[in-house]
């Protein structure tokens, strides 16, 4: 995944429940890196519409900056992770 406008639009694409699940997913693996990933979550959620300059402001202030592009990469992972998670359970519970 290297166009994090794909990314945007996926965030803005899940629903309430899916984020909910995407959080819920990641507190089990609360670690530094999991902050970081979970922080530009939050970033791209917020946006109207995509914008780079903001999230390399923002990450620049939080001296993260080399860390965003792989950080988006491993964002859209686990997002696509979470909602495998998240509609294979729902789909057993409807059998």
């Amino acid at each position: 995944m290297s166009d994090a406008p794909d990314l945007f639009t996926l965030i803005k694409s899940l629903s309430s429940n899916e984020k909910r699940n995407f959080k819920l997913f990641t507190q089990s693996n609360s670690n530094t890196k999991t902050k970081s990933y979970i922080e530009l979550f939050d970033e791209l959620d917020k946006m109207k519409t995509y914008d780079e300059k903001i999230l390399i402001k923002q990450f620049k202030n939080k001296n993260k900056l080399a860390q965003l592009h792989p950080m988006k990469s491993y964002l859209f992972k686990v997002i696509m992770k979470s909602l495998t998670n998240y509609h294979s359970e729902r789909s057993s519970n409807y059998s």
